[in-house]
């Protein structure tokens, strides 16, 4: 009897081109170079399993009994076959395909015939001396006799290997499971310089080109196409049903049908498995392996958007035919057989997700078992539970606790959401809208938040709340005004602001709190916040010197923003909340870069990034990657800035934020300008103008940077006419007719400096010298970080010798307001060149 001894190796194909067959050698081959297999030669390239294979290939010498699990259509078999056909071994590698085999007494009858040994014979005998991989494939509904068998020819035959594919495992002694993922599918906004990098998208171009002549990814088709292979999981043998497809529906058709997936996705390989044929079949062929306890879980578990913990299955699932001390051994085995996925994260419960295709069939199985709106209401009231409780918790320093439990439930919450909506429940809407309140503001996503405040508040009976208790009311009209805010909808903000402070009472939620102080300042153009100052409430307090920092800095006093920015750092700190710390400590950053001061302004601000990480507040950490990158810039550091900021549009992207995704491109494009690459500026900058032309509530300043950045570009490239006509349209935006009590003087100041920067292109240093002036009166402080105002400054002192400071003094030293008017004054002219 011969003992061949295995030592790791890495599979031969592991390294190679996708598509292409090699030859390996097994550590111990000493055999002739012909091989024993019945292994048939692929049709098809074998795409994004590379990693896979060089793992199995590292593990299958030393673990005898090595089996794929995962779920129907991932591709166990391919690989299986694709490992086996790399594998040499004196004896070879064969197939025993086991889908047609129905009784579990006949496992050792096709594995004869497989390998061309006698049937009924001492399989095990046979095979005591030979020196060779069997590959047993299908075994999910045979598990116990593959499992007996594996075990006897293991047990008997120590030169032979088994590599087996299975929806669960064998539990066979000595057995080695390997989890077979669904290819990575792309990000939202992957690129074409990407696309092919993403082994989903790479194996959907593949199998497109040849079921459709000519088929290639395109920058028309790939965002269709990534939309398919994400709703699709990346699943295979589901992408493979799509390409098919697409000799009779273009991609963004196919797309777009996909909520039909099972009718959608038939047709595959005439020649493969009856199962493999259709989307249901793949699906279909697990379910009914399932017990019928399993079946009922799983079609219940279909009314988590997000996947579901263990607490609330029991909470949701249960109920007296399903008993919730069953439900965690009923998950376990779901997870075994791979209908639900185990998803492990650090500091949180386990977490079992469907894949959506599978989610999909079991959504049918409930309303064929006549429980959708029964599940969905309890799924509803388990989520409006608990987030009703976390939602003062965020004004603590609990926060980070329960931002994250959020963050993770986020789709089971906007789906109990829009359940509520779609079947009317008012009571259930407005108190969900209520205790999310907080939770979407932190999180940034202030567009998609306002749309669901929209929704919830017309729906019939929600002014008077549907039931729901009369502060819920008040607190989802609260953050409807907020959202609104945010996105510049004023109109809409106050509405809401005080038909809140209309219903208020003695036990108002910070929030309506917040939005009144607001609608007072807006229509008194005070910044004091006396009443949230005052407020017996901490974070109230914090809040409310936050915003007299808001206020002073808006109105050009830089020393009173810098107290009372400090003042809410402090009192943020001691509440615990770290979204506000991060809130303060931005504005003290960007105070220190007007004096100047760039290491405290790029310390603040990557203090700012840590606390708006750790409470997730994803958009805010990207835009201050930018802020950071423009810090970086008015230090010099170009390098450093432009890593920054293409970090920062990267994760714009990523949050499919065209906000965010513009301002970093702004900022870019002032990178290049100061790096003297002035086509690569204009291009960047025309970009964000054009990004920002497209949304909605888009902020001033964030406008005002391309505006101002091209002007400079064409004032510096002989152009003044075309810079006269950026900065006229600079200044319609701060120096509007009907300005309202408050004016963003900072904003105005930027654009004065741009003015200044013309005039000295135009010629016309006395000019400069006095725009400095009135940037600083209007300021309230000259900016003495800003490489472009020094650059301006030294020039024009240099025109005009010693007359340069009599004329910014005497400008400088105009009050805010007359400076404000002599800009005012400009504008006409500006239109008018």
């Amino acid at each position: 009897m011969r003992v061949v001894a295995h030592r790791p190796v890495q599979h031969p194909r592991a390294s190679q081109p996708t598509g292409t067959r090699t030859t390996g050698q097994h550590p111990r081959a000493s055999r002739p170079a012909t091989r024993h297999t019945n292994l048939s030669t692929a049709a098809t390239s074998f795409v994004g399993r590379g990693e896979d294979l060089a793992q199995l290939g590292a593990l299958l010498p030393d673990a005898r009994l090595v089996t794929l699990v995962g779920p129907g259509g991932v591709g166990k078999t391919r690989l299986a076959a694709e490992l086996a056909a790399g594998w040499q071994a004196p004896d070879g590698a064969w197939l025993a395909e086991l889908a047609g085999v129905s009784d579990p007494a006949g496992v050792p009858a096709a594995v004869c015939g497989a390998l061309g040994v006698r049937p009924g014979a001492d399989l095990a005998g046979q095979l005591s001396d030979r020196e060779l991989l069997i590959v047993l494939d299908n075994c999910e509904h045979l598990v116990g006799a593959c499992a007996t068998a594996a075990q006897e020819i293991l047990g008997r035959c120590p030169g032979v290997r088994i590599l087996a594919t299975s929806r669960e495992p064998l539990t066979a002694a000595g057995e080695r499971v390997y989890p077979v993922l669904p290819l990575p599918v792309p990000p939202p906004a992957v690129g074409m310089e990407d696309a092919l990098e993403v082994p989903a998208l790479r194996l959907f171009a593949d199998r497109a080109a040849a079921a459709v002549y000519g088929f290639r990814l395109t920058q028309e088709n790939l965002p269709a196409v990534a939309e398919i292979c994400r709703r699709l999981d990346g699943l295979p043998l589901a992408i493979e049903l799509a390409c098919a497809r697409l000799r009779t529906l273009p991609a963004a058709e196919l797309a777009a049908r996909l909520d039909d997936r099972f009718r959608l996705l038939t047709g595959g390989n005439r020649a493969g498995l009856p199962r493999h044929q259709t989307l249901r079949g793949v699906v279909g062929w697990t379910w009914d392996l399932l017990t019928e306890p399993e079946r009922t879980l799983a079609r219940r578990l279909a009314v988590f958007a997000g996947g579901a913990t263990l607490e609330a299955a029991e909470a949701v699932c249960a109920d007296e035919r399903l008993p919730s001390g069953e439900v965690a051994g009923l998950l376990g085995g779901l997870a075994d057989k791979s209908f639900v996925q185990l998803r492990e994260e650090p500091g949180a419960p386990p977490r079992y997700r469907m894949l959506d295709t599978i989610r999909a069939y079991a959504q049918a199985a409930l309303a064929e078992a006549g429980e959708p709106g029964r599940f969905l209401r309890a799924h509803a009231r388990y989520f409006l539970a608990r987030a009703e409780e976390a939602e003062p918790l965020l004004r603590t320093s609990a926060q980070v606790a329960h931002l994250a439990w959020l963050r993770r439930e986020h789709d089971n919450l906007a789906a109990a959401l829009r359940h509520a909506v779609g079947t009317g429940d008012a009571d259930t809407a407005v108190r969900l809208a209520a205790a999310l309140a907080w939770y979407s503001t932190v999180r940034g996503n202030h567009w998609e938040a306002a749309g669901w405040m929209r929704e919830v508040l017309a729906m019939p009976g929600a002014d008077s709340g549907g039931g729901a208790p009369r502060r819920a009311l008040a607190t989802a009209y609260a953050s409807d005004a907020m959202h609104h805010f945010a996105i510049q909808d004023f109109g809409r903000g106050q509405r809401s602001a005080a038909r809140a402070a209309e219903l208020a009472g003695d036990d108002a939620h910070p929030a309506v709190t917040l939005v009144r102080a607001l609608l007072g300042a807006q229509a008194t153009g005070s910044g004091e916040f006396t009443e949230l100052v005052e407020h017996p409430d901490p974070w109230l307090s914090a809040t409310g010197h936050l915003y007299r920092g808001f206020a002073a800095e808006l109105r050009g006093d830089a020393p009173a923003a810098a107290r009372h920015f400090a003042a809410a750092r402090e009192a943020f700190a001691v509440v615990g909340d770290g979204w506000g710390l991060a809130g303060a400590v931005r504005h003290l950053g960007a105070g220190y870069g007007l004096g100047g001061d760039h290491f405290a302004a790029i310390a603040a601000l990557e203090q700012a990034i840590g606390f708006a990480g750790a409470v997730g507040a994803d958009d805010d950490a990207a835009w201050l990657r930018a802020e950071r990158g423009m810090a970086q810039l008015r230090a010099g550091d170009l390098a450093a800035a432009r890593a920054d900021v293409a970090s920062a549009r990267t994760s714009g992207h990523a949050l499919r934020s065209p906000m965010v995704t513009a301002f970093a491109e702004a900022v870019l494009g002032e990178v290049s300008r100061h790096a003297g690459e002035p086509a690569q500026a204009r291009s960047l900058l025309t970009a964000a103008r054009r990004r920002l032309d497209e949304v909605t509530g888009v902020p001033q300043r964030v406008r005002l940077l391309p505006l101002t950045a091209l002007a400079r570009l064409a004032a510096a490239g002989g152009k003044p006419a075309e810079a006269r006509g950026l900065l006229a349209e600079a200044l319609g935006l701060v120096l509007p007719a009907d300005p309202g009590p408050v004016q963003d003087r900072p904003a105005i100041a930027g654009v004065a400096e741009v003015l200044a920067d013309l005039a000295l292109a135009e010629g016309r240093p006395a000019d400069a010298a006095r725009l400095l002036g009135y940037a600083a009166a209007v300021r309230g402080a000259r900016d003495q970080g800003n490489p472009d105002v020094r650059r301006v400054e030294t020039a024009a002192r240099a025109a005009l010798a010693g007359g340069y400071e009599e004329l910014h003094v005497q400008a400088a030293n105009l009050t805010a307001e007359d400076a404000v008017t002599q800009l005012t004054a400009l504008a006409p002219q500006l239109r008018r060149a």
